[in-house]
């Protein structure tokens, strides 16, 4: 993907793949811990991939059954 230069909306479970790379392929929300808690800007982008993944995830989920 990175060769083609294309980039990947992705859930939290692929946090960490692009770790300490400068262009990341995999776009992924924010995560919250007990003692980090997400700002409203952090809160709102998170939101904003969940709407853009939706559409593909509603149109795969009977593959997952």
């Amino acid at each position: 993907m990175r060769a083609a230069g294309l980039r990947a909306l992705a859930d939290l479970g692929f946090r960490g793949l692009d770790i300490g790379v400068l262009e990341p392929v995999i776009v992924t929300g924010y995560h919250a811990t007990r003692t980090h808690k997400l700002t409203v800007g952090q809160k709102t982008a998170s939101r904003v991939l969940v709407v853009g993944r939706a559409p593909v995830e509603h149109g795969f989920a009977h593959l997952n059954s």
